[in-house]
């Protein structure tokens, strides 16, 4: 199994998810199933992240509010990349990593500032 990026919008009054039709993106992998622990709840990003270790236990949901500071920590975490593969024993440089931050990473600058979530499940 996968993890997968997904945009949503809180539907006004309710508040329920729906997809954001206008929120696409080329890429909805956030990795595989085992790097809730292995990657993004790792001891690594435990010390650089707020949102991502979440994964490790549950799903991960950014509401719109707290969006710039996913993005701002996406960011800080992709200048830090070659550290971070160091420190998991991944030999690729952080690429795959990267790949999937960047993901992550334009989920949040599409989410809808205002109604956005981005989900990772």
């Amino acid at each position: 199994m996968s993890l997968w990026i997904t945009v949503y919008v809180r539907k006004p009054g309710s508040g329920e998810l729906e997809d954001d039709p206008r929120a696409t993106l080329e890429s909805q992998l956030g990795g595989v199933e085992a790097w809730r622990t292995e990657v993004w709840g790792s001891e690594a990003l435990r010390r650089r992240a707020r949102f991502l270790p979440i994964l490790a236990n549950e799903d991960l949901y950014v509401e719109a509010e707290e969006l710039a500071a996913f993005r701002a920590e996406c960011e800080a975490l992709l200048r830090d990349i070659a550290q971070i593969a160091t420190e998991l024993g991944h030999t690729d440089g952080g690429e795959t990593i990267a790949f999937r931050l960047n993901n992550l990473l334009t989920a949040a600058q599409v989410a809808d500032p205002e109604r956005g979530v981005v989900c990772v499940s």
